[in-house]
C-alpha cells in the first residue's frame, strides 16, 4: 500500500479543519499556504514513485495513480500552489480595505483546502462512485467560496451553480449507476464492479447497451460540471462573482477535473464499442457546439472576468474537440489542458489585480482611464489573449 495517496488526500483535508480553531489571520494563511507545499511534494513524489510501479494502489485498491491521474495531479497542484501564494498578496489587499474579516478568511482558507481534498479525491479514486462522490463535494464545498463576498449578485451565482451542477451530477450518478449494471452477471465481486480497473479490464463482455447510456449520462453530467455548452449557464456569472484565486481554479482546474471523469469513462466505452468511434462522434458534437457558443458570447462581454470564463467554455471545447478526434489529437488534448489552466489561472490574477487597482472589470470603463501604469495595460492585454 502506498501512504502517500492518503497523504495527498489528507493533509489538505486537515488543514481544512484545524484552521477553523486559529485566531490569527496570519497563522491560518500560512496554514492554508504549508498544507499546499507539502501536497506538492508528495505529489512530486508520486511522481517519481509511478515510472518504478507502473501504477500505484492503496486503500484495498479504492485509490489509484497511473500516469493520467498524476499528470493531472501536477497539473492540479501547480495551480493550488500558484493560486494560493496569489492569495496571499490578493487577500492582504482585501484585509487593508475592510473587506475581509477574520471570520471571512476562517472560511476561505477551510474551504479553500477542503476543495483540494475533493479535487484529490476526484483524481486518485479508482472506484467511479467515489469519484462522483469527489465531484459532487467540490460542487458543494467551491459554492460557498463565490458568495464569500455576500451580495444578491453573487447569492444568485451560487444558487445557479448548485442547482444546475448539483443537477448535472445527478445525471452522472445515474450514468454511474448504469454502469456497475452493465456489470452484471460477469465474475466480478460486488465491491469490485465499480474498480475503473475492473471495468477496463472486463470492457469487452459489458453490456454495450447499458454501457453507451451511462456514457451520455456521464458526458452530459460532468459535461455540465466541466462547463460544456449548452450546459453551461452557471460559469460566466460563478467566475465573475467569485473572488480573483476563487475564478482561477474553478478555470484553471476544476473544470479539468470534470473532464477527467469523463476521460476516465473512455477506453472502458470504446474498448466495450469494439472501437467504432461512437464516443468520438458525440465528443465531436460537444467540443464543436461549445466552440461556437462560447465564440459568439465573447463577442458580446464587457466584463473581464465573465469574458475568460467563456474563454473557458472554448477551450475546454477545444480539448474535448481534440479527444474527439483521438490520436495525436489525444496527445494535443492533454497538452493543451496545461496550456489552459497556466495561461487562465495567470490571466484571473492579473483581472483580480486590475479590479483591485481601478475598482471595476468592466473593460469600457478601463478603457477610459488614460493614466494607467504600462504593468497594468500588459496585464489588460493578457487576459484578453488567453
Amino acid at each position: 500500500m502506498h501512504y502517500e495517496l492518503w497523504l495527498l488526500l489528507l493533509i489538505p483535508f486537515a488543514a481544512g479543519i484545524s484552521v477553523i480553531f486559529f485566531h490569527s489571520i496570519k497563522t491560518i494563511l500560512w496554514l492554508m499556504t504549508g498544507s499546499v507545499i507539502i501536497s506538492s511534494l508528495i505529489g512530486l513524489r508520486i511522481y517519481f514513485l509511478l515510472p518504478q510501479q507502473g501504477s500505484l494502489f492503496a486503500g484495498n485498491n479504492w485509490l489509484f495513480v497511473d500516469s493520467l491521474s498524476v499528470y493531472h495531479i501536477l497539473v492540479m497542484l501547480l495551480i493550488y500552489l500558484l493560486s494560493t501564494l496569489y492569495s496571499l498578496v490578493y487577500l492582504q489587499e482585501e484585509i487593508t480595505h475592510g473587506d475581509f474579516g477574520l471570520k471571512q478568511i476562517k472560511i476561505y482558507a477551510s474551504l479553500w483546502c477542503e476543495s483540494l481534498a475533493a479535487m484529490t479525491l476526484v483524481l486518485i479514486s479508482n472506484n467511479l462512485a467515489i469519484m462522483w462522490v469527489g465531484m459532487e463535494t467540490t460542487t458543494l464545498v467551491t459554492a460557498f467560496l463565490i458568495s464569500i463576498h455576500v451580495t444578491s449578485v453573487s447569492l444568485e451565482a451560487m444558487w445557479k451553480y448548485l442547482l444546475i451542477c448539483s443537477v448535472g451530477v445527478a445525471f452522472a450518478f445515474m450514468g454511474t449507476l448504469l454502469a456497475a449494471a452493465s456489470a452484471q452477471g460477469l465474475h466480478i465481486p460486488a465491491e469490485n464492479t465499480l474498480l475503473w480497473t475492473e471495468l477496463l479490464y472486463a470492457a469487452p463482455h459489458l453490456n454495450v447497451h447499458l454501457l453507451k447510456f451511462a456514457f451520455i449520462f456521464v458526458l452530459v453530467g460532468f459535461g455540465t460540471k466541466a462547463g460544456l455548452a449548452p450546459m453551461h449557464n452557471w460559469l460566466p456569472d460563478a467566475h465573475s462573482q467569485a473572488p480573483a484565486p476563487v475564478s482561477a481554479i474553478f478555470s484553471g482546474f476544476m473544470l479539468n477535473a470534470a473532464l477527467y471523469c469523463i476521460i476516465r469513462y473512455i477506453p472502458i466505452v470504446e474498448t466495450a464499442t469494439g472501437h467504432t468511434g461512437w464516443v468520438s462522434h458525440l465528443l465531436l458534437i460537444f467540443g464543436t457546439i461549445s466552440i461556437l457558443v462560447a465564440s459568439a458570447f465573447i463577442l458580446m462581454q464587457h466584463d473581464l472576468k465573465r469574458l475568460l470564463a467563456y474563454h473557458s467554455i472554448e477551450h475546454l471545447g477545444i480539448i474535448v474537440l481534440g479527444l474527439g478526434l483521438g490520436g495525436i489529437g489525444v496527445f494535443a488534448a492533454l497538452f493543451h489542458i496545461l496550456n489552459h489552466s497556466i495561461c487562465k489561472t495567470l490571466s484571473f490574477f492579473a483581472a483580480g489585480r486590475l479590479g483591485q487597482f481601478i475598482g471595476t472589470h468592466d473593460m469600457r470603463k478601463m478603457a477610459g482611464i488614460r493614466k494607467i501604469s504600462p504593468i497594468w495595460s500588459i496585464g489588460i492585454f493578457g487576459s484578453l489573449l488567453a
